[in-house]
């Protein structure tokens, strides 16, 4: 069973982001986060969330340092090249940006 940490919309101008919202304390190991990686595209495949709301939501991993987000980001590039795209990493400082659908990779967030 799937169970986010949270669902956020967040509006900006004429457009809605939804996201399903995961707080990572950096507490999982790896094999807790792909298996629920693989939740996600599981549920995705079923249809159920497009045929309620039109759309699936993104899934946004809110971390506490950018390199947990980048070790993030390297296990969603284990995933198939087509599922990447649903799933985003950082830290909290970059949760807005991520809420809005805006890519920040962990790297760049660290520079600032």
């Amino acid at each position: 069973m799937l169970k986010p940490d949270a669902y956020v919309e967040v509006a900006q101008g004429e457009y809605e982001h939804a996201n399903f919202v995961e707080v990572d304390l950096a507490t999982a190991g790896r094999a807790a986060v792909l298996r629920k990686l693989h939740s996600y595209l599981a549920y995705q495949r079923t249809g159920r969330e497009q045929a309620a709301n039109g759309w699936f939501p993104r899934v946004v991993w809110i971390t506490t340092t950018s390199a947990r987000a980048s070790y993030l980001t390297e296990l969603v590039k284990t995933m198939p090249h087509a599922a990447q795209e649903l799933f985003s990493a950082g830290t909290g400082a970059s949760a807005l940006a991520l809420l809005l659908g805006e890519t920040t990779r962990p790297a760049e967030e660290a520079a600032r």
